[in-house]
């Protein structure tokens, strides 16, 4: 192999290196994106069941103290 073929060989490869490493890159962020979105979701979930939850008991008080 000539000169010229290693140096274009060697800078396919380091080209080839960087796409994986960016792509990589895009999709941890894209996952880490879906985490942070699932989070959120888990939490208004969980504050709307809450929120579902202490309305119920506050009716079951009006009702009790009507009795």
């Amino acid at each position: 192999m000539s000169s010229r073929e290693q140096t274009d060989a060697q800078v396919a490869k380091q080209l080839a290196e960087k796409i994986e490493r960016e792509e990589l890159e895009k999709r941890q962020a894209l996952e880490e994106g879906d985490q942070e979105v699932a989070r959120k979701l888990q939490v208004s979930m969980v504050l709307t069941t809450t929120h579902l939850a202490w309305r119920d008991v506050s009716r079951l008080r009006i009702l009790y103290s009507r009795m």
